[in-house]
């Protein structure tokens, strides 16, 4: 059996430095061998982080939205040619939901792959030891190794690196010096999202990290062989007439999981793409699909491509199935930010400066007569947007995960469905 080397970049805390520190890690392995990239949790910025660097495919991993056994196959299939494996955990440890479910612990014990907790320095020794070994009780994952990030002082780590020790029985493999030359540039989601503007400042970061890392921790106690279980076969499609989705990718719409293409693929669908920002016309298609993104950064670009905003209203208003997400469904409105959009359904979107409160993940039901209609879904809201003035929301049945709450969201229109929920497509049917 085929084995590589692995490891799950797991944090005590938010802010500790996980994108950063996966970003030098992945630039590091990369010049050892092939590299496979995995984000626990449904965000979408720090695949996207990650695919500049290694240029290829990012999958998120969630055990909301799929499985342990489905999560096992997703992980072991993209895996098969790789040397090494690095998944980036999500806020704390052990967050997730109340239960602990969907977190970094969780996911990382599902596929059985240990942990690099990092842990930024405080200026405490036995307090913090203590804390570290609270959370490697409560773990359901193997933590296996310890990184101390944002360390000033070479005197103090030492002091904490044998406290630490001495009360977990977990080797610290070395720490992060702070460096001010590590900071991403963020906006209000999280990281910034301008791929062609960031690449080389994203690319510089990687590699000032990867030699921080290098010159500072034993990759040896960090990473850990696993073995590589058999490619799970593909599903055939479960359609014989083969269809067609187009789907918006530019720097406007770029919020998409890999895993809703595969889904459709294996459902008969071939996938082509469109630019709402450059493209004038749209492709012939069975089905359309608007993905969320940063519309608001490129409000000049989209505004003013005339021509592609009478193609999207005409698609609304045919037969043909739309389905619009987050940024995508406040680009069927009549304006975003007072910039004239698609004018398909009333009301204005606008962006507050505080996240909405129906933030986090839920349990979705179509319309009935909507293309992936009759079957509940798992998806999740993440957003500053808002819409005013418009009509009463008719469109997706909504519960939330963490308090049950329930509600309707967003609006259903001739075929076209949009709303600010992100849908996973494999849980349709999970397993």
């Amino acid at each position: 059996m085929k084995k590589l080397d692995a490891t799950t970049i797991g944090a005590m805390t938010t802010n500790s430095g996980k994108t950063t520190f996966t970003l030098g890690l992945l630039a590091l392995s990369q010049k050892k061998g092939v590299v496979s990239s995995f984000k626990v949790g449904p965000d979408f910025i720090d695949p996207m982080f990650h695919n500049v660097v290694l240029k290829n495919t990012i999958y998120n991993l969630d055990s909301f939205f799929e499985s342990e056994s489905s999560l096992n196959k997703r992980f072991s299939n993209a895996i098969q040619k790789s040397d090494y494996a690095v998944v980036e955990g999500v806020m704390g440890h052990l967050d997730g939901l109340s239960d602990g479910s969907a977190s970094t612990d969780e996911v990382a014990a599902f596929i059985r792959l240990p942990v690099t907790l990092l842990v930024e320095e405080k200026p405490t020794i036995r307090t913090l030891a203590a804390m570290v070994d609270g959370v490697v009780k409560h773990s359901k994952a193997d933590v296996k190794s310890i990184v101390i990030t944002k360390s000033r002082s070479e005197k103090l780590f030492q002091m904490q690196k044998e406290a630490i020790e001495g009360l977990t029985g977990v080797p610290v493999a070395g720490r992060l010096p702070y460096d001010e030359g590590l900071m991403i540039p963020s906006r209000h989601l999280g990281l910034d999202t301008d791929m062609i503007k960031l690449k080389d400042t994203i690319l510089t970061i990687a590699e000032r990290c990867a030699t921080l890392i290098n010159d500072n921790i034993n990759l040896n106690t960090m990473f850990h062989q696993i073995e590589k279980t058999t490619k799970s076969a593909v599903k055939s499609p479960l359609h014989q007439s083969v269809k067609t989705a187009a789907i918006s990718k530019d720097e406007a719409f770029c919020f998409m999981y890999k895993a809703n293409i595969e889904w459709l693929e294996q459902n008969g669908y071939d996938i082509v793409y469109f630019s709402p920002m450059r493209d004038k016309t749209l492709p012939d298609a069975d089905f359309y699909y608007l993905c969320g993104g940063y519309p608001e950064i490129y409000l000049k670009e989209l505004s003013e491509n005339k021509a592609m905003l009478r193609a999207i209203k005409e698609i609304c208003y045919s037969d043909h199935p739309l389905l619009a997400e987050c940024g995508g469904y406040m680009y069927l409105h009549e304006t975003l930010e007072d910039k004239p959009l698609v004018g398909f359904f009333e009301g204005h979107a606008g962006m507050g400066k505080r996240m909405s409160r129906r933030f986090g993940y839920e349990y979705l039901s179509l319309p009935d007569n909507f293309i992936f209609a009759n079957k509940e879904l798992r998806g999740h809201e993440f957003h500053y947007g808002f819409i005013e003035n418009g009509k009463e929301e008719d469109g997706i049945k909504v519960r939330k995960a963490s308090n049950g709450l329930a509600f309707v969201s967003g609006h259903f229109r001739n075929n076209t469905l949009g709303s600010f929920s992100h849908l996973y497509f494999p849980s349709f049917g999970r397993m």
